[in-house]
């Protein structure tokens, strides 16, 4: 959406209207929102689906609520979020530099989520090890590294505080340099802004 809009001349009026930082944060959240509404969706069916095969096997299907950890759930939530927000935030900073996605060599970053997942899984037979722990606290492998950790072994409250905190600074600084480069690329047309 960020690239398409980019193209329209009515962007340039909102623009004169509204901060570029107004218009980028809207546009995160708005993402955001739609990705933590998934999340939402598919907790939702696959406690429905897991109660419907606690009835089919005869059990109650209220007692599938006594193996769900509701703070642990709620926390994997907020960390769930805060990847989410991450992740769009870095992506908007990537496709306010995008001028035609069909023949940018930048579609390629699109992948990077995928990057943290696999170092995660490859670290994962030992969550108590120093590579989980600082992987678990780093921002950009934090939400997936964090919550693979806080599922496999207790994990000290220090380390999820300063996890968050350190992703939180990292969004506020990543949505920042978002608005200030779909700022500067509004203004170049043609060619895509570099380093």
């Amino acid at each position: 959406s960020i690239t398409g809009e980019k193209h329209q001349r009515v962007t340039e009026q909102i623009i004169s209207a509204i901060s570029p930082q107004v218009w980028m944060d809207g546009k995160i959240l708005g993402i955001s929102a739609v990705g933590l509404s998934l999340i939402i969706v598919y907790g939702t069916v696959s406690l429905l689906m897991s109660g419907t095969v606690f009835w089919i096997a005869g059990y109650n299907p209220l007692r599938l609520f006594a193996f769900v950890n509701v703070p642990l759930m709620l926390l994997q939530l907020v960390l769930a979020l805060l990847g989410i927000l991450f992740w769009n935030c870095f992506f908007a900073a990537i496709a306010a530099t995008v001028d035609d996605p069909n023949t940018s060599s930048r579609s390629v970053i699109m992948f990077l989520p995928f990057l943290p997942v696999m170092i995660t899984v490859a670290g994962i037979r030992n969550p108590d090890s120093t590579l989980m722990k600082v992987l678990g606290i780093f921002p950009v492998t934090s939400p997936t590294a964090l919550s693979a950790r806080l599922v496999l072994t207790p994990v000290a409250a220090w380390e999820v505080l300063v996890a968050m905190g350190l992703l939180l600074v990292t969004i506020w600084l990543l949505r920042k340099a978002a608005a200030r480069i779909f700022r500067l690329a509004m203004l170049m047309h043609g060619k895509e802004p570099s380093l």
